[in-house]
């Protein structure tokens, strides 16, 4: 079967449910597309097994349920077991589970499951058995059934993925009610209304009753159980099922007045069997009887007068206040309807209208206060006023004949409530320095208004220097108590105190200067006591500049200086700045003129200060004269020579030279050299000078006879100085010296040679003739008094080889003959150098061929450090080509002059940066024929230039004021970056209070601070010192005129405070008070003061009872001021007065210092209060701070006030006002006195809030006593920054806020400030900042990047011009003319805030964080005028103009209208022609205003088919700096050179328009080379050749490819119809004419007809419906003028022809004939 494919079988459907089938199968195969069929026929045994499905739901069986329940079941019991379930399935689908249904929307079902719970049991597969468990006790009385329905579900568990089932059932449980309820009482509680004194028995009420269990009630008996029998209660009737009623009766006479207006009696409802025995289930209940009064009393005092002593309370208080110490009671037995009563003020003396009664009117009973409208009055210092009477009178509301009176007299007490005064705001005393302690120096005295202790008073001092004076406590006598010091404390600024005596002493400062006149008892001093400087002789600026600075503690600064000795000699080089003290130089000055060539000056220097007596102090100026190589060695002028024979051993003397330096030091130390012609021959001693014999020498009299050696004098100094000289060393004979004998005694020879004779040859014995360039009659000289002969140039073998000359001998003495003279004839021979190796100067040499030189660092760059010198053998002459050998000067430090060998420092050497000291540098020596080096070695040495340098420039260190010596207090380190000695480092201290420390220097050069012995540090007197470190280097150095370098840095040395001074108090206290004052009154301050500052002085005061420990719950004294004060009332204290106190004062030390005072508490009795409540808190002025934002009902204070009625509680509310912001924010619970927030409160609303509590007796509305409270919202952050509404600032409404800015402002300039503000009053709750938002809600508007061009400062607000120059201009043709910044204000510190962000409705929407800003950029004349086309523009005129208009050019201003006017002039106009630019001034002309070219000929017939070029300028009218240049190219063309398109009339709806676009798509299509100048539209032209025009102005465009617009054209062209070349007009077609420019020409008019007809542009002609394209005006018809048009034109021409050659005959004639007559004058001339 391959490649077939088998299908599935088929098979007959089975038959029955379970058993055995035949099954018939059919296979069907497909092979290559042929379907085959085959049956087979099989029997076998099938089992099918059936498998349940969840089908049926479960059943509850034995329906409906019900039951029941007895109310007394107990939990847990079953109450119903009769439920079945039955599910016919099988497995898991017959697993069945009972709940207790609940519906959400059903609340019976969520009752009953709440009672009820189901217990299940399984009988058998699919059957179940339930059971009703109760859960809950039961109560008939609550409810009597329940209705629980009971959910049966099968597959529960949900196994196998199979559904679940479910079935519900209902089941009724009935309870039946018990006896477990007592009687209830209706209509409870019970209140009955009774007139006083009605009869006995008369009915007043009745009661019902009646059995709390409803099921199965019993009967009731109604009980009285009054214990005065004032009532009684009648038999209980039966009324209703279960409802029993009893009447209430008058049993005795009631009497209000007695019973006080209200009553109450229990009764009692008692069930009882049917047999009439009762039961214990009773129940009582109250009826309360309101006794209604009858009017028949009057108002009455208490007592008929009233005294009371009260303290004054001055001129001080202001308000109203309240009288203490009397409550006046007033009582009407009355009912409260008849009860009312008025309190008036009948009299009043002396002051009638200054009390009022409080409260003016009462109902039953009132405690009268008398309120005191100005307290001031109440003033003991005026007599007259000391004891007050008021009259007060209460009165029947209802009958005015019903009165009482009472009279109040008033004894006012002194209190000390005055300040002590001053006569004067201040005082002012002056005393002298001098002044001997003891000595007064001035008296103040105060007054007191009160009396008694009140008015005593005692003065003090307080200040920083109250220690130096004293003053007398009782007269105020100020005395000298320390010697006083002008320079330490010029003037005192001190508090001069008085403190009365009384009870709560009061005290007046004023203040109090004591100027101290200064007396000049100290002079200058120096800091530092010496200076020490240095300079070189050639310079005019001291290496350490110098300013001599002196101190007076009196003068300050006005201190002069001058030097008064040690100066150099006249002129002085040094001078002294008079007031500034800066050292300078004059003049250079020499080494030589130190004293005793010692090297440097001491300088005096005196300070004199400006007070009288004037005071002066000297200090000494070292300075060091560094001494500079500036004099040469000098030889002694002496001829030096030497002769020695050939064969002169080693070390032979030759002779000894000398030269000597007026340089000192190293820079005199002179060394000699051997510097040139010994060939090594000779060696020189370079400390003395001796010349001998070397160990090298190769002497040969055959090769050289005569050596003439230069010798060099060197110094020591950097760079060296030098000096030469020359002596000559014969060899063998002397052959170059000639002498002579005379036998006379007298005789005296002097040599010359004969220069006549002299005679050279060259090496061919040829005589040499010439002297140039070798004179060889100067080659040699001689002595004329040894007649040594000597080489006077250089000779050369090859210039002359032999010299021959006459020495003449003569005796200069000779009298007879003279002269006397004798000759010899002396003959030179010039011999060749054998060596031609160049060679340096000594010390080099070949084997060693090193130099070595040592140079001071910082030496100036350009100075010479050496001058090599080098000869060259083989011309005898020095070496004039030098050059360094390359990569040998490592740093590049030093340059080497080609020519002269000078080696010169070329960048500054710093030895400090140095790695290497020792710097190398190969030189070359380049000879004719050969070369040398010579390597040279510069040692860098160091010198003191660099300071200490501190690692800090302050130092802080800090140190227990109990530390001695020998404590450490800190290190101080400073480095040096100099080496040796210069960076040793030794530290001191400078400053006041430095000889409190002293400073070591360890080993690691740290200067170690240290306690100096004998010190004691006092932190209260000197807390804290600020000295200087001085740190100098080189240290070590002896002498004066060795450099030493200092720095110094800051150091603090803070005294730690230690507790060491206890607190003291100034002694025992009295204090004095009055029982009836109210609680928190402050009785009296006790004060210790002590030495320590800080934590170390802080206070702490506590108390101690010394009586009774109770005490301490009526006293306090507060922690922190020491007030003394009462926390309870001290009714009764009087009786035990006085009562004694200990106070202790502890500072916060550890451990601390305690300080101990004892306080006797004085207590007089006072009237007190009788009946009013008494408040516990509130305390009097109490203010209580909240924080605003909390929550409503919040409680934020607890009252308590106390009744004093016995059995009474308290009533709180608040006093009625006028103020609904005090009730709608706060709400107090009547009971309790919680006072609550009502709704969130908001400080920034109100602040303050007076709250006035009233507390009420419950038993008597009269007896009231109110309190206040005084509430204060502290702040919180719940405010943002706001730009509205603020105080100080309005901005525009609606926004935006203008402002403005001028472009090219520089940065920083300001803009404009924004103001935010924030009402939270915390500094740290409004704080805000400001900053820039680009994405502000509901707002798009804003500039999206201000910080390119704006800052805006986050503290103060200030819009400045940031980083980048606002450009109005930048982004054209975009203008930036205004920016719109949207500034933010945020907070610093982000608390919760109550606000959200509000919209404005306005394009820009605004919230009060947010501020919109427009900025106006104003503008400058900062941009010129540019052409919008820069290239050429090109354009065609006719040679017959036929409008005056040309091109119209536009150039634009970027700036505004203010500053873009523009003025256009034709700077030239040039014809191009035959390679020459003609000007051709006034062929076109612009207007100055438009731009517009316009022609300046009638005609243009000389330039046809040319081109002008104009150049045209635009220019800024108000700044003519501004222009941009332009050209245009007008080329003129020919009327017939004009081509022509023809397109239909009714097409051409606009020609204008159409002609525009046209030729902007043509010359846009043609390129640069070719342009379109349009130059009229036709539209129609009559036969006869007149023409019926009309014109019309339009605007047309030339394109080019690589510019926009180009310029604009106003043309006027015709308007005619199309003319054929028949001449017929047609009517239906239009004519648009215009020239072609093609590669700088104009095209004729076939040309121009054949480009615009060729291929490139035939699309665009068939897109505008043009074509036809020919010659403009196509000839019509002939002229018969034409003809003698031309022969007229011919004339003119022949005309203009034979005209120029007759100028150019005349011309050649007159120059022959000028030229003739010249000719004819000069002829003249000669005869």
């Amino acid at each position: 079967m391959a490649n077939c494919t088998q299908f599935a079988c088929r098979s007959p459907e089975m038959t029955g449910s379970f058993g055995y089938n035949t099954l018939i199968c059919t296979d069907h195969f497909q092979c290559q597309g042929q379907f085959y069929e085959e049956i087979i026929e099989t029997q076998s045994t099938v089992t099918v097994t059936v498998i349940d499905t969840n089908d049926n739901n479960p059943e509850f069986q034995n329906v409906p349920y019900s039951a029941q329940i007895p109310e007394g079941t107990a939990v847990g019991n079953t109450v119903f077991s009769g439920i079945r379930i039955l599910d016919s399935d099988i497995g898991i689908h017959a697993e069945v589970e009972l709940t207790c249904f609940v519906d959400p929307t059903d609340s019976q079902t969520v009752e009953a499951c709440e009672y009820f719970n189901l217990t299940t049991q399984q009988l058998g597969q699919g059957s179940y058995s339930g059971a009703v468990i109760l859960k809950k006790p039961l109560d008939y009385e609550f409810r009597k059934g329940f209705t629980m329905t009971i959910q049966a579900k099968d597959n529960y568990k949900q196994i196998g993925g199979a559904p679940s089932l479910m079935t519900t059932v209902n089941v009724l449980l009935e309870i039946e009610d018990q006896q477990d309820t007592p009687p209830l009482f209706m209509e409870t509680p019970i209140t009955i209304f009774v007139i006083e004194n009605l009869p006995v028995g008369t009915p007043v009420a009745t009661v019902t009753a009646k059995d709390g269990d409803e099921g199965s009630p019993r009967p009731i008996k109604i009980v009285n159980k009054d214990p005065n029998q004032l009532f009684k209660v009648g038999d209980a009737v039966k009324k209703a099922e279960n409802s029993w009623v009893s009447q209430v009766l008058i049993n005795n006479p009631i009497d209000r007045e007695v019973l006080q207006a209200r009553y109450q009696f229990d009764i009692q409802a008692i069930e009882i069997e049917l047999n009439g025995t009762e039961t214990n289930q009773r129940t009582d209940t109250t009826i309360t009887v309101n006794i209604q009064d009858l009017d028949d009393n009057q108002p009455e005092f208490e007592f008929s007068s009233y005294t009371v002593n009260v303290t004054e309370m001055g001129s001080q208080t202001s308000g109203a206040s309240t009288l203490p110490g009397l409550t006046m009671k007033v009582t009407d037995p009355d009912d409260a309807s008849f009860a009312g009563f008025n309190i008036t003020i009948t009299n009043a003396f002396p002051f009638k209208n200054n009390f009022l009664v409080s409260p003016d009117n009462g109902v039953g009973s009132a405690l009268i206060s008398l309120t005191i409208v100005n307290p001031s009055l109440l003033d003991y210092e005026v007599v007259d006023n000391r004891i007050q009477t008021v009259t007060v009178v209460a009165m029947d509301k209802n009958n005015a004949t019903r009165s009482s009176i009472t009279v109040v007299t008033i004894n006012i007490l002194d209190a000390n409530d005055n300040y002590p005064e001053f006569s004067q705001a201040g005082y002012f005393f002056s005393a002298r320095e001098d002044l001997a302690v003891g000595q007064p120096i001035g008296s103040v005295t105060g007054t007191d208004r009160d009396s008694g202790l009140n008015a005593a008073l005692r003065y003090s001092l307080s200040g920083t220097g109250a220690d130096v004076f004293n003053v007398n406590a009782t007269t105020g006598s100020i005395t000298l108590a320390k010697p006083l010091d002008f320079e330490v404390t010029p003037r005192y600024e001190l508090l001069y105190i008085a403190v009365d005596q009384g009870a709560s002493p009061r005290q007046k400062s004023v203040p109090l200067s004591i100027q101290i006149i200064n007396y000049n008892d100290f002079g200058p001093v120096f800091n530092p006591p010496t200076y020490t400087t240095s300079i070189r002789e050639t310079d005019l600026s001291l290496l350490i500049p110098v300013t001599v600075q002196a101190t007076d503690k009196e003068s300050l600064n006005n201190i002069t200086y001058r030097i008064i000795a040690g100066n150099t000699p006249p002129p002085a080089a040094f001078i002294l700045g008079l007031n500034s003290g800066v050292l300078s130089v004059t003049r250079t000055i020499n080494y030589n003129e130190t004293p005793n060539n010692q090297g440097f000056f001491v300088l005096t220097v005196e300070a004199t200060d400006a007070d009288q007596p004037p005071q002066k102090t000297n200090t000494t100026i070292t300075v060091s004269i560094i001494d500079e190589n500036n004099h040469d060695p000098i030889f002694a002028p002496t001829v030096y020579s030497g002769s020695i024979s050939e064969i002169a051993p080693r070390d032979t003397p030759i002779t000894t030279v000398s030269a000597t330096d007026a340089d000192f030091g190293s820079n005199g130390n002179i060394k000699y050299y051997i510097w040139s012609g010994g060939q090594d021959n000779f060696a020189i001693n370079a400390d003395n000078g001796a010349i001998t014999v070397s160990g090298r020498k190769n002497l040969d009299y055959d090769n050289i006879k005569l050596y003439n050696v230069t010798i060099h004098a060197r110094d020591e100094g950097g760079p060296p100085g030098q000096g030469q000289h020359q002596f000559g060393v014969s060899i063998g004979a002397i052959v170059d010296t000639v002498t002579a004998t005379d036998p006379d005694s007298t005789s005296s020879l002097v040599y010359s040679i004969l220069r006549s004779s002299i005679v050279a040859r060259d090496s061919n014995g040829a005589v040499i003739n010439s002297v140039f360039p070798f004179d060889y009659r100067d080659a040699f000289t001689i002595n004329n008094i040894t007649g040594l002969i000597t080489t006077a140039l250089k000779l050369s073998r090859d210039a002359a080889a032999t010299i021959d000359f006459n020495v003449q001998a003569q005796d200069i003495n000779a009298q007879e003959p003279s002269p006397q003279t004798a000759t010899a004839d002396v003959l030179i021979t010039i011999l060749a150098d054998a060596s031609v190796d160049p060679y340096f100067a000594p010390p080099w040499t070949v084997s060693n061929p090193n130099y070595n030189f040592r140079i001071s660092e910082e030496t100036n760059v350009q100075t010479m450090l050496t001058t090599l010198i080098a000869t060259d053998p083989a011309i005898t002459e020095n070496v004039q080509n030098f050059e360094e050998v390359p990569g040998s000067d490592i740093g590049d430090y030093f340059s080497v002059d080609r020519t002269t060998g000078q080696i010169r420092i070329k960048k500054r050497l710093d030895y400090e940066s140095l790695n290497n000291k020792f710097l190398e540098l190969g030189v070359i020596a380049i000879g004719t024929q050969a070369q040398a080096t010579a390597s040279v070695t510069i040692q860098v040495t160091d010198i003191n230039d660099n300071a200490p340098q501190f690692l800090a420039s302050e130092y802080s260190f800090s140190v227990d004021e109990d530390r001695v010596y020998p404590t450490q207090v800190g290190n101080i380190y400073a480095s040096d970056m100099d080496s040796g000695s210069y960076a040793s480092v030794q530290y001191s201290l400078t400053g006041q209070g430095a000889g409190d420390f002293l400073m070591f220097t360890s080993s690691k050069q740290e200067g170690l601070v240290f306690i100096r012995q004998g010190t004691k540090l006092d932190h209260e007197t000197t807390p804290v010192y600020n000295l200087q470190v001085v740190a100098t280097d080189n240290y070590q150095a002896d002498s004066t005129a060795e450099v030493k370098q200092t720095n110094t840095a800051e150091l603090t040395i803070t005294v730690r405070d230690v507790n060491d001074n206890t607190p003291v108090f100034s002694g025992n206290y009295s204090f004095f008070t009055v029982e009836s004052y109210e609680v928190g009154r402050v009785i009296g301050m006790v004060t210790a003061t002590d030495g320590d500052r800080g934590l170390f002085g802080e206070i702490l005061y506590t108390l101690e009872a010394m009586d009774e420990p109770d005490d301490l719950q009526r006293f306090s004294v507060h922690p922190d001021n020491g007030a003394f004060s009462s926390k309870a009332s001290l009714e009764g204290l009087s009786r035990r007065s006085p009562i004694h106190f200990k106070i202790t004062a502890q500072d916060q030390g550890s451990p601390p210092r305690i300080g101990v005072t004892y306080v006797e508490v004085n207590i007089t009795s006072g009237q007190l209060d009788d009946g009013l409540p008494y408040w516990t808190r509130p305390s009097p002025d109490t203010i209580l701070q909240i924080q605003e934002g909390q929550d409503n009902g919040t409680v934020i204070y607890t009252c308590k006030a106390t009744a004093v009625t016995n059995g009474a509680s308290i009533d709180y509310s608040f006093v009625s006002s006028s103020d609904p912001a005090i009730a709608s924010l706060f709400s107090i619970n009547r009971q309790t006195c919680e006072i609550k927030l009502e709704k969130v409160p908001d400080r920034e609303f109100r602040e303050i809030y007076d709250l006035i509590i009233v507390a009420e007796d419950t038993l008597n509305s009269t007896l009231r006593s109110s309190r206040k409270l005084t509430i204060r919202l502290t702040d919180v952050d719940d405010e943002s920054p706001s730009f509205k509404n603020c105080p100080d600032r309005q901005y525009a409404d609606p926004p935006p806020e203008p402002a403005t800015v001028v472009e090219q402002s520089p940065p920083g300039t300001l803009v404009f400030t924004a103001k935010a503000c924030d009402k939270d009053s915390n500094p740290l709750f409004n704080a805000f900042r400001y900053k820039f938002d680009v994405n502000p809600p509901n707002f798009t508007h804003c500039y999206r990047n201000p910080s390119l061009y704006f800052h805006v400062d986050e503290l103060s607000g200030q819009v400045t011009t940031y980083n980048n120059t606002i450009d109005r201009e930048r982004n054209w043709p975009k203008i930036i003319d205004h920016f719109i910044l949207c500034i933010k204000a945020e907070p610093y510190y982000n608390g919760r805030r109550k606000r959200q962000i509000e919209n404005v409705n306005w394009n820009y929407v605004n919230t009060d964080q947010y501020l919109y800003l427009r900025v106006t950029v104003l503008d400058i004349n900062d941009q010129a005028p540019y052409f919008n086309n820069t290239d050429t523009n090109t354009t065609a005129v006719l040679k017959f103009p036929t409008q005056d208009d040309v091109i119209h050019l536009q150039a634009e201003d970027r700036d505004s209208d203010l500053y873009n006017k523009i003025r256009f002039t034709v700077t030239s106009t040039i014809f191009p022609s035959l390679g020459r630019n003609l000007p051709i001034d006034g062929a076109f002309s612009v207007n100055p205003e438009t731009g517009m070219i316009r022609v300046g000929m009638p005609a243009y017939i000389a330039f046809t088919d040319g081109h002008f070029l104009l150049n045209v300028k635009a220019e800024d009218q108000l700044d003519s700096t501004k222009m941009q240049s332009t050209q245009i190219k007008i080329f003129v063309a020919n009327e017939a050179s004009q081509v022509r398109l023809v397109g239909r009339t009714n097409d051409l709806s606009d020609p204008s328009a159409t002609a525009t676009d046209l030729f902007k798509e043509l010359s846009a299509r043609g390129g640069n080379s070719f342009h379109i100048q349009r130059t009229k539209i036709q539209y129609h032209t009559t036969l006869s050749g007149n023409s019926s025009e009309n014109y019309i102005y339009h605007t047309t465009l030339s394109v080019s490819t690589q510019q926009r617009t180009k310029y604009h054209t106003q043309q006027r062209t015709k308007i005619q119809y199309h003319t054929t070349l028949s001449g017929e007009t047609v009517h239906a077609q239009t004519d648009i004419c215009f020239v072609v420019i093609k590669n700088d020409r104009v095209l004729d008019s076939q040309q121009g007809t054949a480009e615009i007809s060729s291929s490139p542009y035939t699309d665009i002609l068939s897109q505008f419906k043009v074509g036809d394209a020919g010659p403009c005006d196509p000839p019509t018809r002939k002229s018969t003028y034409d003809a003698y048009w031309w022969i007229l034109v011919a004339f003119a021409i022949c005309m203009f022809i034979i005209v120029l050659v007759l100028i150019i005959l005349v011309a050649i004639f007159y120059r022959n004939y000028r030229q003739y007559m010249d000719t004819r004058k000069q002829y003249l001339i000669q005869d």
